[in-house]
C-alpha cells in the first residue's frame, strides 16, 4: 500500500506486508530449528574428534541453562549439543521486524516493514 491502511476497513483485501515478511522469515527455519537456505552450512567445517572432545568435557547443565534464559527448552536435552550450537555452528537470528505504524496503533496494516 502507498500508506497505512486501517484493518478493519482494507484488512482482507490488500496484501499486507507484514503478513508477507513473516512468512519470508518464517520459511528460514525447518522444522528442526535448522536454516532452510540452500547453501547455507556449504562452508561450514566439520568438527574435529578433539573438537568434540573439549565439548563433552564440558559440564553443562540444560535445566540451569533455560532456567537462566527463562526458556522452557533449548535445541536439545544435551549439553554438549547445546554448547555446539552456541560455540561452533552457524545461526540465523532474527532480532527485530519493524513498521511504518510507528504509534503502534494496534489497527494500523503498515505500508512497509523491516526485518533484521
Amino acid at each position: 500500500p502507498s500508506e497505512d491502511l486501517h484493518s478493519g476497513v482494507d484488512g482482507g483485501a490488500v496484501h499486507e506486508p507484514m503478513a508477507d515478511l513473516t512468512a519470508v522469515l518464517a520459511s528460514f527455519h525447518g522444522p528442526d530449528g535448522t536454516v532452510a537456505i540452500p547453501g547455507f552450512y556449504a562452508d561450514v567445517l566439520h568438527k574435529t574428534s578433539e573438537e568434540a572432545s573439549r565439548f563433552a568435557s564440558v559440564d553443562l547443565n540444560v535445566d540451569k541453562y533455560c532456567e537462566s534464559l527463562g526458556v522452557a527448552k533449548v535445541c536439545s536435552a544435551l549439553g554438549q549439543e547445546v554448547l555446539e550450537a552456541r560455540w561452533s555452528e552457524p545461526c540465523l537470528s532474527v532480532s527485530s521486524i519493524e513498521s511504518t505504524n510507528k504509534a503502534r496503533v494496534f489497527r494500523k496494516i503498515p505500508k512497509a516493514v523491516v526485518g533484521r
